[in-house]
C-alpha cells in the first residue's frame, strides 16, 4: 500500500473517527451511497466488487438489493470490524489493495469505489485493474472529492492528508482517466452539497466533544480541537470557491468515447458555487 493511502486507512479506523462521522466516511452517508448503487440498474445476482469497502456499509447495502457482493479493503481492522456488523454473512471481505486486485479476469459486472480514488498515487493502475477484473460491458461507479485549483496552503498540509484531498485531481481528469483506461463515461453528478453538509456535521461533532471533554464524560484525545475547527472553516470556505468538490461518476467498459466527451464539467456561478452541466 502506498503511503498516502495507508494514512487515509489508518485514519478512518479510528473510532472517534466514526464518531464524529456518524458511521458514514463519506459525503452523502448511505442517501448518496443508495443514488450511487441505483444508478448502475444492475439485475439480481450481479457479481460486484466494492473496492476500499470500509467496514462494509455500502457493500451491506448492495448485498441487499440482491447483488453477489464482495467487499476488498487494506485494512484488517476494519475487515474485522465488518465482520461483526449484521448483513455480514452475505458479503464476501477479503483484504488487499486496489493495485493488485486478488481475483481473476473478468470476475465481476461493477466495480463500486467510494471516496478512495482519489487516494490511490497510482490511478492509471488502479483503473486498469478494475477494467481486467470487468466482464464486457461491466459498469464502474465512484464517489470522492475533487480539486479544481490550489486550495490554501495550511489546509493542504494539515487536512488533505487524511481527507482524501492530498492527491486528488479535477472533475474532468477523473473522466480521462476512466477514457484512459477503456472506460466510456455514461454521467456525472455533482454532489458537492453532501460535502458541504459533512463539513457542518464535523464542526457540530467537534462541539460535542470539547463539552464532552470538558465535562469530563470522556477522555481527552490527542486533538487540538481549535485548530481542528479552524482546518474546517478553511474547508468549508473552500468548498464555497469551488476549490473542493465532491461528484459521482458512472462509466461503462467498452471503446472509449471521443475527448468532446469531457464537454460534461463543472461551470462557476457568479455567487462561486459548481454545478455540473451534464449530458444524458
Amino acid at each position: 500500500m502506498n503511503p498516502q493511502t495507508r494514512c487515509c486507512a489508518e485514519f478512518y479506523e479510528q473510532d472517534w473517527v466514526h464518531t464524529l462521522l456518524g458511521g458514514s466516511l463519506h459525503p452523502g452517508g448511505e442517501p448518496l451511497s443508495r443514488r450511487l448503487l441505483e444508478s448502475l440498474q444492475l439485475p439480481a445476482a450481479s457479481r460486484v466488487l466494492d473496492v476500499a469497502c470500509g467496514r462494509g456499509t455500502t457493500a451491506r447495502l448492495a448485498a441487499g438489493m440482491g447483488w453477489r457482493v464482495t467487499g476488498l479493503d487494506a485494512s484488517q481492522a476494519n475487515l474485522e470490524q465488518a465482520r461483526q456488523d449484521r448483513g455480514a454473512q452475505d458479503i464476501e471481505l477479503v483484504q488487499g489493495v486496489a493495485e493488485e486486485l486478488p481475483f481473476e479476469d473478468a470476475s465481476f459486472d461493477a466495480i463500486l469505489c467510494e471516496c478512495a480514488l482519489s487516494t490511490f498515487s497510482a490511478k492509471g493502475e488502479v483503473l486498469r485493474e478494475w477494467t481486467r477484473v470487468l466482464a464486457p460491458g461491466g459498469l464502474v461507479g465512484i464517489s470522492d472529492m475533487a480539486r479544481d485549483g490550489e486550495i490554501d496552503a495550511s489546509l493542504a498540509e494539515r487536512l488533505a492528508p487524511w481527507t482524501c484531498l492530498a492527491d486528488a485531481r479535477s472533475v474532468e481528469d477523473n473522466q480521462r482517466l476512466f477514457l484512459e483506461a477503456g472506460l466510456r463515461v455514461l454521467a456525472c453528478h455533482d454532489e458537492s452539497p453532501a460535502l458541504a453538509e459533512m463539513v457542518g456535521q464535523l464542526k457540530r461533532g467537534l462541539l460535542a466533544l470539547a463539552l464532552g471533554e470538558a465535562a469530563g464524560f470522556m477522555a481527552a484525545m490527542d486533538l487540538d480541537l481549535a485548530e481542528a475547527r479552524r482546518l474546517i472553516d478553511l474547508a468549508r470556505r473552500e468548498i464555497e470557491l469551488g476549490r473542493v468538490q465532491y461528484f459521482r461518476l458512472v462509466g461503462s467498459l467498452g471503446t472509449p468515447l471521443c475527448a468532446s466527451a469531457l464537454q460534461e464539467e463543472f461551470a462557476r456561478r457568479a455567487s462561486g458555487r459548481v454545478e455540473l452541466h451534464q449530458r444524458e
